[in-house]
């Protein structure tokens, strides 16, 4: 019997692994897919000029590339292949610093997710797409063709500046000549003010006839937000208005034709708003789109075109802003009938008679009425050529003259005048009260501010923290109350008054600055409702003022007056800043004063800095920028912020001793010399023992007392009840023996004595001198700052050596009046 033969199933082969895809990176899709470069195109060779061996080389460099996180890195460069470069911020070309040979490579950085952040003065939420080296200035984006064509100097009949590097890559790869630019505002060399120089040279060299502005689909549309904040929505179209005819004019020399162009985005399928969005949605139509924008004899299909190299006003009436009737036409869909602002003026539109009603003159937004008085805001310039806006009264009749009677019923009325400080959420109006208060003029921007920082430094040395506390203060809490500030100096060129400046520049309208006789003045309705009340060349001998100030640096309201006004009570945060050369006597200080934070400011080392205000107002935005994102190094002990032992300093001890009675110092000087020659540690002495033995002159025993008691804070000898008592002391000088020797000698007294600590009534640099002379160690407990150097306590101590108290033997202890 045949075996049956055994059949097998073939054997399935195994399965393949499934891989998932792999993702594109946002620098590939955006890059490779979106724009449609190839790594090839990526690529350009750019000079390198080596100064070792003094020679130009060619290094390849990617013009896209991505970095750590998967952003991508935008490499602009120069028409004739070199790299952008710009200063270091922290060079000083002015004097040597290692920092002045050391210049930047410039990049840009698109963000794959673009950044969200809060405005810090809006408030708003906003986000930042890209990040531009701060203080760098723009540059022009060009891509290799245009590079080659201008070696060769090959001719190009039509150039387009566009919005946007990645528009104009686009453009380039599809066969534009293009130029991208990195805003509508940039088209402006940041050294000279005219146009980029590169884009002067390509069209010269390449005999450009004709120029494109070439804007996105929604140029002529208006902002939402401007329309939901009441803002006036003539902003955003002018501003494509003003680009366009800023280029013309900066062109104006290079004998062109200048046209407009926009893409006709709600004429299209799919609405595209920028040229890579139209390439995009019509890829068969590559050559159509070229040919169509720069054919200038047939109507376009795909942009609005006009030429304006002679008439530029077509774009107004291409932007509707010919008449309000037309303006509202266009944007009624977003408008709705709605109240809205257009050059200044409120509309409403009157769907009856098809016309827009006026609700708001746009001059009436210049006045406003408070209580019975008209006032009108007007700009004065300051000598920096800044306007400052301020307001000012205006009669009625006066009004009623330039605009006619029925104007005043247009104008804005408010109840009263507060005082409300804010430099981040500014509001101009509380519950139908007018804020006197200036609106904040800087938006922060991110960026340095080396010769702030630097200034600074200068100013408040050791307290470099406290000093950037403190103006961040003033900047983030205005009605925190602060110490008053005094910066001194003999010499001038310290930069004092220019630390008042810089406040000013900063604080505006808030800050101002005043004489001597202001702060004296009844009338103090000009700086009564400031932020900053800073006086030069302070010298004030009136007691009377001087409390004044004392008084008004922690007061909450003040009286305002005005001439030819009824004195008003008002909310009060003014800090007062004092400059003065006049270290010693330039204010009264007594030993309790801790209101005063007195800077002695040094001379400034180097070269001086002529511009260096200058530099600093350019810095200003980024200095906010930096005071928001800065940590507190002190926090509020008082309430004045600052512990008051952080701001004791040597000039503040020295203006203390030189504001003591006449009296108080001789006394002074008299003890110093017993403590310091005798190594003494304390020292007993009543009013009457001092009056006749230590000063010898006749003084009233009281005003003694007063003198000990309240002005150089000694206590009278106590026993262990703390009660009164007499006390056997002695008061050591410098005698003759029998031999004629300089001994030490004793007067011995007895009565209710003072006690007089060494380290009490010292000031530091005598304690350092006493210590020197007698090897002992005893640290400082009311005066923790220098008063005077230690040389000047030596050559103090050598000139007044010699003892001047009268002989007292054969006096007795009964004779002493006690």
């Amino acid at each position: 019997m045949a075996k049956k033969k055994q059949i097998t199933e073939p054997e399935t082969p195994a399965a393949a692994p499934i891989v998932a895809p792999v993702e594109p990176s946002y620098f590939q899709k955006r890059i490779f897919q979106e724009l449609g470069f190839t790594p090839e195109l990526n690529k350009i060779r750019l000079k390198y000029y080596e100064i070792e061996s003094n020679t130009t080389n060619e290094v390849e460099h990617e013009i896209f590339s991505e970095d750590e996180a998967g952003n991508i890195r935008i490499l602009p460069f120069t028409i004739d292949r070199q790299i952008n470069q710009y200063d270091n911020t922290k060079a000083t070309p002015e004097s040597a610093n290692i920092n002045n040979s050391r210049r930047k490579n410039f990049f840009i950085t698109r963000y794959k997710t673009p950044e969200e952040y809060k405005d810090p003065k809006t408030g708003e939420k906003k986000t930042k797409r890209y990040d531009i080296p701060k203080g760098a200035g723009t540059f022009p984006f060009f891509m290799p063709q245009l590079c080659d064509k201008y070696e060769k100097a090959v001719k190009i009949k039509t150039l387009v500046l566009t919005e946007g590097y990645f528009k104009a890559a686009k453009g380039a790869v599809c066969g534009l000549d293009i130029v991208g630019l990195s805003s509508i505002t940039h088209y402006k060399q940041k050294d000279t003010d005219a146009m980029y120089q590169d884009v002067i040279s390509l069209i010269k060299t390449c005999q450009v006839e004709n120029v494109i502005i070439l804007y996105d689909g929604d140029a002529r549309q208006i902002s939402l937000s401007d329309l939901t904040a009441k803002k006036d929505l003539r902003r955003r179209p002018s501003g494509f208005i003003n680009s366009a005819r800023s280029v013309r004019e900066l062109l104006k020399d290079c004998d062109v034709d200048i046209y407009y162009a926009a893409i006709k985005s709600d004429d299209l399928e799919g609405k595209p708003k920028g040229l890579d969005d139209l390439f995009n949605q019509f890829p068969t139509e590559t050559e159509a789109i070229v040919k169509d924008l720069l054919s200038f004899s047939t109507p376009p299909r795909f942009f609005e075109r006009m030429n304006i190299r002679v008439d530029v006003g077509r774009l107004y009436k291409h932007f509707c802003l010919d008449t309000i009737e037309n303006f509202y036409t266009l944007h009624e869909p977003i408008i709705k009938g709605e109240e809205f602002i257009y050059n200044g003026t409120t509309y409403i539109y009157n769907s009856e008679k098809g016309i827009c009603d006026v609700v708001i003159p746009r001059a009436a937004t210049d006045y406003f009425r408070c209580g019975d008085d008209y006032y009108k805001f007007i700009s004065v310039p300051n000598k920096y050529q800044q306007n400052e806006r301020k307001f000012i009264r205006r009669l009625k009749s006066t009004i009623t003259d330039d605009h006619g009677k029925d104007f005043s019923k247009y104008i804005a009325k408010y109840e009263a005048f507060c005082n409300v400080p804010d430099h981040v959420n500014f509001q101009q109006v509380f519950n139908n009260c007018f804020n006197v208060y200036a609106p904040f003029e800087h938006e922060p921007e991110a960026g340095e501010c080396p010769a702030i920082l630097e200034f600074i430094t200068h100013i408040f040395g050791d307290h470099y923290e406290l000093g950037l506390d403190y103006i961040q203060i003033l900047y983030q809490k205005p009605t925190q109350i602060l110490p008053i500030l005094c910066l001194v100096s003999k010499q001038n060129k310290t930069g004092k008054s220019t630390f008042i400046k810089l406040l000013k520049a900063i604080f505006t309208q808030n800050a101002t600055i005043i004489g001597n006789d202001d702060l004296g003045n009844d009338f103090n309705g000009f700086w009564a409702t400031k932020l900053i009340v800073a006086c030069e060349e302070s010298f004030i001998e009136k007691k009377t003022i001087i409390e004044k100030i004392k008084a008004l640096s922690t007061a909450d309201k003040m009286n305002m007056n005005k001439k030819g006004r009824d004195q008003e009570e008002i909310d009060f945060f003014a800090k007062f800043i004092l400059a003065s050369n006049n270290e010693d006597t330039f204010i009264f200080a007594s030993r309790d004063d801790v209101r005063y934070w007195v800077r002695q400011v040094p001379v400034f080392s180097g070269k001086e800095r002529v511009n260096l205000l200058r530099e600093m107002i350019d810095e200003i935005p980024a200095f906010l920028d930096f005071l928001n994102n800065r940590q507190m190094y002190t926090q509020n002990v008082s309430r004045m912020w600052f512990d008051e032992k952080l701001l004791k300093t040597e000039a503040l001890e020295k203006l203390i001793h030189n504001s003591r009675p006449g009296l108080e110092k001789e006394i002074y000087e008299k003890l110093k010399n017993i403590f310091i020659e005798f190594g003494e540690e304390e020292i007993l002495l009543t009013p009457t023992d001092a009056n006749t033995f230590i000063i010898q002159k006749k003084q009233e025993i009281s005003y003694l007392a007063k003198i000990f008691r309240d002005n150089m804070g000694v206590k009278p000898y106590t026993d262990r009840d703390g009660k009164q008592v007499l006390k056997s002391y002695c008061v050591p000088y410098w005698g003759t023996d029998s031999g004629g020797e300089v001994v030490r000698m004793e007067y011995k007294m007895k009565g209710r004595p003072f006690v007089f600590k060494v380290a009490e009534i010292l000031d530091r640099s005598d304690l350092e001198l006493w210590n020197d002379l007698h090897g002992k160690a005893i640290p400082p407990k009311k005066h923790e700052a220098a008063q005077i150097t230690l040389e000047q306590a030596i050559q103090r101590a050598e000139t007044e050596k010699a003892t001047e108290t009268a002989d007292f033997k054969g006096v007795k202890e009964d004779d002493l009046p006690f």
